[in-house]
């Protein structure tokens, strides 16, 4: 094993920074792929912002800080959210590129390797990586996991597989601390880069491996619950909404399916050739059932869902004065 490195190492490529709360055995599996990275251990060091956690993380971090080939840093978060946690972190670092990913992902060994090559093509903007459940989870995949697939360049650049300049980060201020749930404040600060000129580059190379959480029936459909202040998002950049929006208005097929059934059903009234207009999004439920080769039992869990992220939706657009659900 290499001598550890300081943490003002002249040969540091690039920081990683992973906000962390109540994951110590997630974090464990993340620790142990950076050790296997191909990027020598003194060219990237290890940022981690323990935000407010209440289980082992202390400890694994502890641990950790006294074994690992790389240099590990750990910043006490206040437990504010990821927005405010990886602020915390990458104004910690030192590296002039920041490699973001969390605490329940894996990084393939060549991941800062191809990040690093990637960004030195593109030095003042971001790179986004290719992202893909952890293999040895994928028995979890189905209708009800969560998980991660990105093939592509964005539109949501989400901070489980991305590198940023740092002087990009400066420049738009960083991540938009009102977003303090974990959602939304990934896309946002992308955009906003974008919108400030920045170039952003797909490196299929850059490869992290998600964790794979299988959901039970309620929390499935309790996941339909979404931040309202993913509207804010919408609002602030349009060019997010025409990338993603169906008929101008609508953020997905589901979400421009479902209002037209439910209409049809409220007006039939035994006026059967209406309940024809409930087709389409019946065909679209079907579809994602069978995609996900599960049982037509799950198609009211589903459709429980559906409203339910609709019902946010329209919450959201309501509370931040943007025509689009």
């Amino acid at each position: 094993m290499q001598d550890r490195p300081s943490r003002r190492s002249p040969e540091l490529a690039v920081s990683v920074v992973v906000p962390t709360r109540n994951r110590a055995d997630r974090l464990r599996g993340l620790l142990g792929a950076l050790e296997r990275q191909t990027l020598a251990s003194n060219r990237f060091e290890l940022v981690v912002v323990n935000d407010g956690s209440k289980d082992q993380t202390s400890l694994v971090l502890a641990e950790a800080g006294k074994v690992a080939p790389f240099a590990i840093d750990v910043v006490e978060g206040r437990g504010a959210g990821p927005a405010a946690a990886r602020n915390a972190g990458w104004r910690r670092a030192s590296g002039q590129l920041v490699a973001f990913t969390d605490d329940d992902c894996e990084p393939d060994p060549g991941w800062l390797e191809a990040g690093v090559s990637a960004a030195c093509s593109n030095p003042v903007g971001l790179v986004q990586g290719r992202t893909r459940p952890i293999e040895r989870e994928a028995k979890k995949l189905g209708l009800r996991s969560r998980t991660k697939w990105i093939d592509g360049l964005g539109p949501w650049y989400q901070t489980c597989n991305i590198f940023y300049a740092r002087e990009l980060l400066e420049l738009v201020g960083g991540f938009d601390e009102t977003f303090a749930r974990p959602f939304g404040e990934d896309v946002d600060l992308a955009w906003r880069a974008l919108e400030r000129g920045a170039e952003a580059i797909y490196n299929p190379s850059a490869v992290v491996r998600h964790a794979v959480e299988k959901l039970g029936p309620l929390d499935y459909v309790l996941s339909g619950l979404r931040d309202p202040d993913e509207a804010l998002i919408f609002k602030r950049h349009p060019e997010l909404r025409r990338e993603v929006g169906r008929l101008g208005v609508f953020k997905g097929d589901s979400h421009a399916l479902l209002p037209l059934a439910g209409a049809a059903l409220l007006a039939a009234e035994g006026r059967w050739w209406l309940y024809s207009l409930t087709l389409p999004y019946l065909a679209h439920v079907s579809l994602r059932i069978r995609g996900a080769e599960a049982h037509p039992v799950e198609v009211p869990l589903v459709l429980a869902r559906d409203t339910l992220e609709l019902a946010s939706a329209i919450r959201g657009a309501i509370r931040h004065r943007v025509l689009f659900v």
